[in-house]
């Protein structure tokens, strides 16, 4: 009776080793990072970076099951197949919940603008005829149940901001939903201080920065957070 018990709750830790490690690893609200990856950061090298935050859920992974197959009722098992079911279903699965557990808060909530976060995002600098503009392209997705309405501020990477002298941007247009996705595009030319060129803004990386966007209205306001790398 004492081995089964023993065997049970070391079946039990293992498990609960594999969710805390989907729950480390998932997308934070308002946030494109995880726990692990505020954990973790990025190593920045001069011609690049190293991101380690993936070593650590690996090695738990690894740990839990070398657990797992060292049980008596895992002996015998297909290794492979258990871990072909645990990355094809349980991982989506629990991301699912997750991702449920979250969205069903919001709903519950229905506090305001915090009910919004950031669906799809691109950043991005092109030139044009000697002119560069900023195109920014953002899907929102609203988890509420009633309307909002909002303007938007887009502040930059740093070392762009250095390049132009602006700290954010204001788009011009006023943007609502009611519990739906909605599709912001706009494009910005800009305006660079001291001759700066193209060259020198691609030079300085500023697709490895944070670009933050600050949604609002007379009431209410929340800023969601995209991590270059």
């Amino acid at each position: 009776m004492n081995t089964v018990s023993k065997e049970n709750k070391k079946f039990y830790k293992y498990l609960s080793l594999l969710f805390i490690i989907s729950i480390i690893t998932h997308r934070l609200p308002h946030d494109s990072y995880s726990i692990i990856q505020y954990i973790i950061r990025p190593i920045y090298f001069n011609s690049g970076y190293l991101h380690l935050a993936g070593l650590v859920p690996l090695i738990l992974i690894i740990i839990s099951f070398r657990g797992l197959f060292q049980l008596e009722r895992y002996k015998y098992r297909n290794k492979i197949g258990i871990l072909l079911i645990y990355f094809i279903i349980i991982t989506p699965v629990t991301n699912s919940i997750l991702d449920t557990t979250i969205t069903s808060y919001y709903w519950l909530r229905n506090n305001g603008l915090k009910t919004m976060d950031i669906k799809e995002e691109e950043f991005s600098i092109f030139a044009i005829d000697n002119s560069m503009y900023l195109n920014i392209e953002l899907e929102l997705i609203d988890y509420g149940r009633s309307k909002n309405e909002f303007a938007v501020r887009v502040f930059p990477p740093k070392s762009l901001q250095k390049y132009t002298g602006i700290e954010y941007y204001e788009l011009e247009e006023n943007y609502q939903t009611f519990g739906n996705k909605i599709t912001i595009k706009k494009q910005i030319k800009l305006e660079l201080q001291n001759n700066k060129t193209f060259d020198q803004i691609m030079e300085s990386k500023y697709y490895w920065e944070d670009v933050k966007y600050e949604l609002y209205n007379s009431e209410d306001s929340v800023q969601l957070i995209h991590h270059g790398i």
